[in-house]
Parts: C-alpha cells; structure tokens; sequence
C-alpha cells in the first residue's frame, strides 16, 4: 500500500464529521415514522407529492451529511492541506436542520 502523500495529522477533530454522521439515523427515524403514519399509500407512486418528499429525506437527510463528513474528513488527509475554519463546522452542521 503507497501512503505517500496521505497525512493523517491534517485530520479535522473528530467532533467535525462526526456531527455530520449523526443526521443519518434522524433521518432514517423521520423517514420510518412518517412511512409507518402514512402507510402503503406513500409508496404507490413515484409521483405523489409525500413520495417526493420521502425520497427528499433519503437523498438531504441521510446521504448528504454523510458524503460531507466523509469529504471534511478525507480532503485534508489526502490533499494535504488542514480544515480552513475549523470554528464554522458547527455552523454548517446547525444549517442542515434550517
């Protein structure tokens, strides 16, 4: 395995990605309740509008915060360079409840 180039010691604090991390099991929880309040009826159609929504959730709600925790994670490990602005993280986390 090459390890050139990787460095570890860029790494943001954990508390970072992890915050990110944590939205998708609030998401999935979201996700299952309104699924169990609204029944079979949410899933006949890809085109009704609480279906769109749903799949809103799967895509904003637990896909994105993830792949951007992974991406504050990664980039200053492979790329070398340290987080600018560590203080603002939380900022961007509180922005996906908005």
């Amino acid at each position: 395995m090459i390890t050139a180039g990787i460095s570890p010691e860029q790494a943001p604090s954990l508390h970072i990605p992890i915050t990110l991390f944590l939205f998708a099991p609030l998401a999935t929880i979201v996700a299952g309740v309104w699924i169990s309040i609204t029944g079979v009826d949410l899933l006949t159609t890809g085109w009704a509008p609480p279906t769109i929504g749903l799949s809103h959730i799967a895509t904003l709600g637990m896909l994105a915060p993830v792949m951007f925790g992974a991406i504050y994670q990664l980039i200053p490990v492979v790329g070398g360079a340290p987080v600018p602005w560590p203080k603002l993280a939380p900022v961007m986390t509180l922005m996906w409840l908005v």
